[in-house]
């Protein structure tokens, strides 16, 4: 049970215990409510809305509680950092882990709204929303979001860390799907989500994106909180920060280089007569990027898993390429 706390208490520490955590979400989903209420009102002035859509209330508070989002999670992490939390993590979080987070609750509030409008459309076909119910409305939306984002900067861990990864993946790769122009995207691969041009890769790629950041928020963030009280217990850390380290970088260069960067070189270089690689000229899109990923999956992958990962720690001669895959240091062992 969460005792009852003086209002001057809660804004003097608002993250001094659970119950000022509480009562300091409230009183940030009540100012919100009202500003979002009085800016929906003078939006929304003399007119109706549909529900869904472009131009709806539905889509109106999607975007202003997403707007709420980034705002409310950066503020109390900016906060965290001058009164942290009590029990909160050793570690601080850097900008842009900050800035990866509130994108992530933010985009989780903008799909989140616009599916809940497109559901509530569907069960009132043809209904409209008046100016003064509408406004009241898109405010409770921005209040839900401001109380919901606080209380999760607030009290963020590895554990709610994770509950945000896992939302966020979803909602990212069904908003994708529900949003793909080619209905059977299916039929290829799932990274076919990303190789066209359409809003679909490009919702599809900032999830993997900001996913990878998150990851990495997980790795320094996460496993700050593990024990250590030896040697070995310290190695065993280490490794498992730079593992996870590994797999948000690498889930974030699908998000940064996806298999369309096969179809740009087989319209340029691959086109040259005298090049090797003209043969995948001709070749039809869909035929491009199930050749681009059979050469990943069944070639370069297995390489990289079988034979280049278990023996890298015995190189003795590193060369570190660019994105133009230009030479750019090397690292030579000394014998």
């Amino acid at each position: 049970m969460i005792d009852r706390l003086p209002l001057t208490a809660v804004l003097r520490h608002p993250l001094a215990s659970a119950g000022s955590r509480e009562s300091a979400a409230l009183l940030v989903g009540a100012v919100t409510l009202i500003i979002g209420s009085a800016v929906a009102l003078l939006a929304f002035w003399g007119g109706t809305m549909p529900i869904s859509g472009p131009g709806s209330i539905g889509q109106f508070a999607a975007i202003g509680a997403a707007i709420t989002a980034i705002v409310v999670f950066v503020a109390a992490r900016s906060l965290a950092r001058v009164q942290p939390a009590t029990g909160a993590s050793p570690a601080r979080m850097r900008w842009f882990d900050i800035a990866a987070l509130a994108i992530a609750h933010g985009i989780i509030a903008l799909l989140g709204w616009i599916a809940i409008a497109d559901i509530v459309e569907r069960s009132f076909v043809g209904a409209v929303v008046f100016t003064f119910a509408g406004a009241v409305l898109a405010g409770a939306a921005m209040a839900c979001t401001a109380y919901l984002v606080a209380l999760s900067a607030a009290n963020m861990s590895p554990g709610m860390l994770s509950v945000v990864l896992m939302l966020f993946l979803v909602v990212g790769a069904f908003a994708s799907m529900l949003s793909a122009s080619d209905e059977e995207w299916w039929k290829l691969h799932l990274s076919s989500l990303g190789v066209t041009d359409d809003v679909s890769a490009l919702t599809f790629n900032i999830t993997l994106i900001i996913a990878g950041v998150i990851v990495t928020t997980v790795a320094h963030f996460g496993t700050a909180s593990i024990p250590a009280h030896s040697a070995r217990a310290a190695r065993g850390r280490r490794i498992v920060r730079l593992e996870l380290t590994a797999m948000g970088v690498l889930l974030a260069g699908v998000g940064l280089f996806p298999v369309d960067r096969f179809l740009a070189l087989r319209q340029g270089a691959f086109s040259n007569p005298s090049s090797y690689f003209n043969v995948f000229a001709h070749l039809t899109d869909d035929e491009a990027i199930t050749t681009a990923l059979g050469y990943w999956n069944e070639i370069n992958m297995p390489n990289l898993v079988e034979n280049v990962m278990p023996t890298k720690h015995r190189a003795r001669l590193v060369l570190n390429k660019g994105v133009d895959h230009s030479v750019e240091s090397v690292l030579l062992r000394k014998l």
